[in-house]
């Protein structure tokens, strides 16, 4: 498995572990997709579980995946029912972006929405 990398065959990375792994049939059949290498499927699994214990950002996640874009990335996720966390920063552009389109009655409702977000957890809250 020297230099594969998220599906990424390269020189250029200089930080990376070799791991091998004694699975039981077990567990390698419930990790295994069909038409995938194990290996690539539990690399999977493990970036995956990193994301969730927010251990790696989502750029770093698909990155690491080799995807393109979000979307794929978006698709992934969803795939392992696993969904995308905003942070506050991250939910305030969505918010104007979204009121910059919406009609004038939306756009108060919305207003109200991120006002009670902000009021009850707010930043880093």
């Amino acid at each position: 498995m020297s230099g594969w990398y998220g599906g990424l065959e390269s020189d250029a990375i200089l930080f990376g572990m070799e791991l091998t792994l004694d699975l039981p049939e077990e567990l390698s059949a419930v990790l295994a997709v069909p038409g995938q290498d194990i290996s690539r499927s539990a690399f999977e699994a493990i970036a995956l579980d990193a994301y969730r214990e927010r251990k790696i950002a989502t750029a770093q996640l698909r990155r690491l995946l080799g995807f393109e874009s979000g979307y794929d990335l978006d698709e992934f996720l969803r795939q392992h029912e696993v969904w995308l966390e905003y942070g506050w920063e991250e939910l305030e552009k969505i918010g104007r972006r979204i009121g910059a389109l919406a009609s004038e009655p939306w756009r108060a409702r919305l207003s109200q929405i991120l006002h009670r977000c902000a009021t009850s957890s707010g930043p880093g809250g």
